[in-house]
């Protein structure tokens, strides 16, 4: 073995450094040499899956949160990536236990407490059951692979929130604004 293959402790972050350097500058050098059409972005947006989207710090879903990021590789490449995150919460009554009416929305939809059956720390969700949306609201409905309804939040001008948010806020943490 050559003293070159071997580093001290001490050499190994910056050879480690000096690798990662070597590889981005030879991924940006193939860059350069790419045909115009393929610098061009090949996804213009995503539209995550239901599953993915998250609760902000107030406990509501997110609704409709479009993000844009610039990556710049080099200078003649740089790629927009644009993430648009469309709750779609599963509000099938199937999914659901503990559910309690609570009060009515000013669009007339009844709001309930209720609890995810698969949820193991049981918290408490403020919104709406699919199957009361099956015939005046079809349009905010899909099906899932597993056949459950799930309900675009969006297009009633409402979103799901936490029953502590609703608990402070009232009507307005679940009213889009």
């Amino acid at each position: 073995m050559n003293k070159k293959d071997k580093a001290t402790p001490k050499q190994q972050p910056r050879r480690n450094a000096l690798k990662i350097a070597r590889n981005s500058a030879l991924v940006a050098a193939a860059a350069t040499q790419l045909p115009n059409e393929w610098q061009k972005p090949a996804i213009d947006s995503v539209i995550l899956p239901a599953h993915a989207a998250t609760t902000d710090d107030s406990g509501d879903l997110g609704t409709g949160v479009t993000t844009t990021t610039q990556v710049t590789t080099t200078p003649q490449l740089t790629t927009t990536v644009q993430v648009t995150t469309t709750q779609m919460a599963g509000s099938d009554i199937r999914l659901k236990t503990e559910i309690e009416p609570l009060a009515k929305a000013p669009n007339g939809m009844q709001l309930y407490r209720f609890q995810y059956k698969n949820d193991l720390l049981k918290k408490n969700h403020v919104g709406v059951m699919a199957q009361d949306l099956v015939t005046t609201h079809p349009h905010a409905l899909v099906k899932n692979s597993d056949g459950y309804f799930m309900v675009r939040y969006d297009l009633l001008g409402l979103k799901m929130t936490s029953l502590e948010a609703w608990e402070q806020q009232g009507m307005d943490s679940v009213l889009l604004h």
